[in-house]
């Protein structure tokens, strides 16, 4: 069991950051549309009228896309089983430079693991992660669940990857541990996983499926009785790497050994940055302090993404996406929530 320090922190820079580090920060939109209502400008109410581009639905919206409004919120940190969060954490994640504040669309998911050692967003399974929570739960909430198969699930992650944006891959995560425990059950003296013969696909997924290494992945194939979703998940990822119908996929490997970490940051921004999709890049290790963190808004916009491509690809109504958005969230939320028994949070 892990000791865990709670921390909540709802942040971004002071100032308008107008220097992400994108290249693509402009989107060239032909169709406009006239859009009315009342804006908020220092303390005192207007009504204006913009010549807005078509996505816009409210000035609100368009003023925050504009201007990137990341304002400075508050900082929450709440303790289990702890008197005191150590100070240095606190005031490393206080101030996040202008530059590692990054478009959503621009980087990948990393799984929340300690063992990470450079900046990105953080969810529970990274990328494939989020990709196998989308399926389990459209699939289980829908009559669709009798058209999924392995080549079918093959197909949808083909078809997002095409989705994702010019220097942005998509990562499968495995430690060194499942790579040597892989090469003795092969009786190999190394083992490239980009390149398989294809005489042992089927092996080498078998046993990527016993020697799955990202613990949120694991817990959630011991978790169900169907783990069909998962295995072909898994499967998929492999299946358009071996037969390289995509350049988008990559191999992260971390470091042998057990994951110790002592604390769990879950980071939030304002509203302005969630309305032009911007999130900054954090790290996982802080000196020799092994952290979690858990990036969810880059997750939700990701995740939404997927789901609306499977809603057009299946035909899915209204309804059926709404109750999937909702229980995409109460899920995750229940899977964390083992991490947020902690007492009233204290505001700095």
């Amino acid at each position: 069991m892990f000791l865990f320090v709670f921390l909540i922190l709802n942040f971004t820079h002071c100032t308008n950051n107008n220097s992400l580090n994108t290249n693509n920060t402009k989107r060239r939109v032909n169709e406009t549309i006239d859009v009315s209502g009342y804006v908020k400008i220092s303390d005192k109410l207007y009504r204006a009228t913009c010549n807005c581009p078509s996505h816009i639905k409210s000035l609100q919206d368009m003023i925050y896309r504009t201007n990137t409004l990341c304002r400075p919120s508050k900082i929450k940190v709440r303790t289990h089983n702890c008197d005191q969060v150590d100070k240095e954490i606190i005031d490393n994640f206080m101030y996040i430079p202008p530059n590692d504040f990054v478009y959503i669309s621009e980087h990948h998911l990393s799984p929340m693991d300690s063992r990470n050692s450079s900046k990105s967003f953080f969810c529970p399974g990274g990328d494939l992660g989020m990709f196998m929570g989308v399926l389990m739960n459209i699939f289980k909430y829908n009559n669709n669940n009798n058209l999924l198969s392995e080549s079918v699930v093959t197909d949808i992650l083909k078809d997002y990857l095409m989705t994702l944006s010019e220097n942005v891959n998509f990562y499968y995560n495995i430690d060194e541990t499942a790579l040597n425990n892989m090469k003795s059950a092969l009786n190999w003296d190394m083992i490239d996983l980009y390149n398989i013969n294809f005489n042992y696909h089927d092996i080498v997924k078998k046993l990527l499926i016993e020697n799955i290494s990202d613990q949120y992945i694991k817990y959630l194939y011991e978790l169900y009785d169907n783990k069909q979703i998962i295995i072909w998940s898994i499967y998929s990822f492999f299946n358009l790497l071996w037969d390289k119908s995509s350049e988008k996929l990559r191999i992260n490997t971390y470091p042998a050994g057990p994951q110790n970490p002592s604390v769990f940051i879950k980071v939030d921004v304002n509203f302005g940055c969630e309305m032009a999709e911007v999130f900054p890049l954090l790290d996982a290790p802080l000196k020799d302090k092994p952290l979690l963190i858990y990036s969810e808004l880059p997750m939700i916009v990701k995740r939404n993404n997927l789901v609306k491509q499977i809603r057009d690809k299946f035909n899915l109504g209204i309804d059926d996406i709404n109750l999937i958005y909702n229980n995409l969230y109460n899920v995750n939320f229940s899977l964390l929530n083992n991490f947020r028994k902690s007492p009233a949070p204290i505001t700095f």
